[in-house]
């Protein structure tokens, strides 16, 4: 037992020693769920979204220029009318990836109650 975390603690447990001991648990319960990747240009392989995602980033996450779209900025702006959230820092305007995946998430919901 250290010293540091254990004698803070009130059930006399080592956080450290806890830690190493839930990491393997937390790696296999979560190493088959997806990471969400933003495809990549001109051919370079897909890269894992930023935590915050230019219009340009999300454009390319929704895959947006391989669809042909012509506007795909002006697409984005739709989608903030929608409800797609964004975060200003400064004049720039970021998209937060779990906001996007919210985003998404309520547009596939809205498609099921229409079918």
């Amino acid at each position: 037992m250290c010293e540091s975390c254990c004698e803070q603690s009130n059930d006399n447990t080592c956080q450290a020693e806890y830690a190493e001991g839930i990491k393997p648990l937390l790696e296999r319960r979560y190493s088959i769920l997806p990471i969400p990747c933003i495809a990549g240009v001109d051919g370079s392989p897909p890269t894992p979204a930023p935590f915050l995602m230019s219009m340009d980033e999300v454009a390319r996450f929704f895959r947006l220029h391989d669809s042909k779209t012509k506007f795909p900025a002006k697409s984005i702006q739709r989608y903030r009318r929608m409800g797609l959230e964004t975060v200003r820092v400064g004049r720039c305007v970021w998209f937060r990836l779990d906001d996007v995946l919210r985003f998404l998430d309520r547009q596939q919901a809205r498609l099921d109650r229409v079918r």
